[in-house]
């Protein structure tokens, strides 16, 4: 044996002599305190890893999609059907039926020209807006062909329409150059005025405070009536009631309804415009019309339903 090992194994044994040896076992609590701050690390850790990502604002992996934008494609094949529903939220006004063919054929209106305008103290003004008179007067002056007093009658109405929005009324005035001889255009005016001054002016646009507009009414002369429609001229005259058929619909803001054909008949009913009514005969100018579900009748002013 070397010298080298020969020291070892003395210092070895000069270390067994020098006392016992000691071997040491772990006690369980030592264990248990061991394993818990291994476990408080690895929590600790834990967290940091799950909360450092967003608080430092990084994404690690792309984001789930939404459930919006999952039903994103059904709203938008959806959207077609919605938008061809009907609007129901701001309904059409009513608007008047359009008039018989030869009543159109016969009267010729011009557009409306804006002679004058005046401000809330009666100040003429220099230059003046164009108020849209003709949606509910056009209608109107179209269907004088078929008034009283204007079957034979031919020339020029010279039709001045007052607006005056400070009482919201309207008037209707003759201009200087109607042709027409004076009876059958004052019966023309009467009809015209039964007509336009029902008409609402709440909603018509408008900077002025009143305004005078005039329309040309060129009347041409009636053609002949066929036999059949002078056998019922006949009946008209003789006062017989004439057998009619049809639907009208009411042009007036309220229609009034009579017992009988009479301005002076017993008033049975008020219609609202825009009232669909069933025609079932015919009296001069008046018209037995069927008002209600139940089929009651009255008569009715034939202008005020458009004939």
């Amino acid at each position: 044996m070397s010298g080298g090992a020969d020291s070892e194994v003395e210092l070895a044994l000069s270390r067994h002599k020098s006392g016992p040896v000691r071997i040491e076992v772990p006690k369980p609590e030592d264990e248990k305190l061991r394993f818990g701050r291994v476990g408080i690390i690895a929590l600790v850790g834990f967290v940091i890893g799950i909360a450092w990502p967003r608080l430092a604002g990084v994404k690690l992996v792309p984001d789930p999609p939404v459930e919006e934008e999952a039903l994103t494609p059904v709203a938008a094949t959806a959207a077609p059907a919605q938008s061809a529903a009907p609007a129901l939220v701001n309904p059409t006004p009513v608007q008047p039926p359009p008039p018989k063919p030869e009543a159109v054929e016969r009267v010729h209106v011009s557009p409306p020209q804006v002679t004058s305008c005046r401000d809330a103290q009666g100040e003429r003004l220099s230059t003046c807006d164009k108020p849209d008179v003709d949606r509910f007067a056009r209608a109107r002056l179209q269907a004088l062909a078929s008034c009283s007093g204007a079957a034979n009658a031919s020339g020029m109405l010279s039709l001045g329409i007052d607006l005056d929005f400070s009482t919201k009324k309207l008037s209707v005035l003759k201009g200087k150059s109607t042709t027409l001889a004076e009876e059958p255009a004052n019966a023309l005016l009467a009809c015209a005025r039964a007509g336009l001054e029902a008409a609402t002016l709440t909603d018509l646009e408008h900077t002025a405070e009143r305004y005078t507009i005039f329309y040309r009414v060129e009347l041409l002369p009636a053609p002949p009536p066929p036999p059949a429609a002078a056998a019922a001229a006949a009946a008209d005259d003789a006062g017989a009631e004439a057998a009619a058929s049809g639907r009208a619909t009411v042009l007036w803001e309220v229609a009034i309804l009579r017992g009988t054909a009479s301005k002076d008949g017993e008033i049975v009913a008020r219609v609202l415009q825009g009232t669909r009514l069933v025609v079932s005969g015919r009296q001069g100018d008046w018209y037995k019309v069927k008002y209600d579900a139940r089929g009651r009748e009255g008569w009715v002013y034939r202008t005020a339903i458009g004939l």
